[in-house]
């Protein structure tokens, strides 16, 4: 297995040899051998410096402190295992539900009330009135609902017959 390149944030002077992992339990280890053989595992978490324009650039790890422990410059300089646990952690961690078809978007009592279709299956939600869609670099327009959810509307999302004024008046 390779190990990581990546820029390191400890004071120390002794190199060594770092491996990400997934858990039994699915949870992100790194594994770290010093060069005198001493191993240390500790569970960590993945955060992207540049979630929405860099999603798979410039990844902090942290420890469970939130100490940024290095940071990943590029998925694409890690070995497949290594990037497919870093995956998997970076989707548990960032879950955005992908709109495919806008079915119903009204308007009740300060709030939008949304149907949607997803990747997922079909949800329902509320955003307040004072929520507005973001537009993200990509074009596409990030929506969180009330509980803190978060749903991606890209240019290619299909728009039911009757909806398309609503939504229009939230991106335009």
């Amino acid at each position: 297995m390779e190990t990581l390149k990546m820029e390191n944030y400890e004071n120390t002077k002794e190199k060594k040899s770092q491996v990400l992992c997934l858990t039994p339990m699915k949870e992100l280890l790194l594994k770290t051998v010093s060069l005198s053989g001493k191993l240390k595992e500790e569970i960590v978490r993945v955060k992207p410096s540049f979630p929405w324009s860099a999603p798979n650039e410039y990844l902090s790890v942290l420890n469970s402190s939130g100490e940024v422990l290095f940071v990943v410059e590029s998925l694409d300089k890690l070995d497949d295992s290594q990037r497919e646990a870093v995956e998997y952690s970076l989707r548990q961690a960032g879950f955005v539900f992908k709109i495919t078809k806008v079915l119903k978007i009204d308007e009740e009592f300060e709030l939008r009330l949304w149907k949607v279709q997803t990747l997922q299956g079909l949800r329902s939600f509320q955003t307040s009135f004072e929520s507005w869609p973001r537009r993200m670099p990509d074009g596409s327009f990030l929506v969180e609902d009330v509980s803190g959810d978060l749903y991606r509307l890209d240019n290619k999302v299909e728009i039911a017959s009757g909806v398309h004024s609503a939504l229009a008046a939230l991106i335009d």
